[in-house]
């Protein structure tokens, strides 16, 4: 239609809507860490944080929210399954695709909560700086996959056009996630008391 200058009408994928709502969460979320200060640590038991902070501090709330958070990402990869493999067939592209960024803002969320919105340092910073950039990257590719259904004329080609690289980036800076994971891991096992 775009090719003969007629109009068509636009089907937006299913679980478009979705998609859009959960890549602007997990951007806004990638844009309030960037903006906002850590997290203070209450010191003083008059606080009403002061038993949830102590909590999420202590050993065993790190280790549920971190394993938290190793479980989303690996729930986010089923999403990968269902595109790359023929056997997987359960449930349409456009609902595992929501499934993934919905996900994803759960990540954002659950790793901010994990590190109190601090990158650490060292192999710590590296790791966050890569869920940050997977959070933005997949914000992004999110956003354009959820409109180019729905976009036409030029606008609707140059989204077509970039939704591919962003996803493309999205992946490349997920791919050292499970080295670093696991480093991390180990670090927090081998250094603890």
């Amino acid at each position: 239609s775009e090719l003969t200058g007629t109009r068509s009408e636009q089907l937006p994928e299913p679980g478009s809507r979705t998609m859009l709502v959960a890549s602007l969460g997990a951007l806004l979320a990638a844009v309030l860490w960037l903006a906002l200060a850590p997290l203070p640590i209450t010191t003083s038991v008059q606080s009403a944080w002061y038993a949830t902070g102590k909590l999420l501090r202590s050993d065993i709330g790190r280790q549920v929210t971190g394993f938290t958070l190793v479980a989303l990402t690996l729930l986010g990869q089923v999403f990968s399954m269902r595109k790359r493999s023929s056997r997987f067939t359960w449930g349409s592209y456009g609902f595992w695709r929501a499934a993934h960024g919905v996900l994803g803002v759960s990540v954002m969320i659950a790793i901010g909560i994990h590190t109190g919105m601090q990158l650490g340092s060292n192999l710590n910073w590296v790791l966050g700086v890569c869920f940050l950039s997977a959070g933005v990257l997949g914000g992004l590719a999110g956003i354009a996959s959820s409109l180019e259904s729905r976009l036409g004329g030029s606008l609707g080609m140059k989204v077509r056009r970039w939704r591919p690289h962003l996803a493309s980036l999205h992946l490349w800076v997920t791919w050292p996630l499970p080295l670093l994971i696991g480093l991390h891991i180990f670090s927090f096992y081998w250094f603890s008391d």
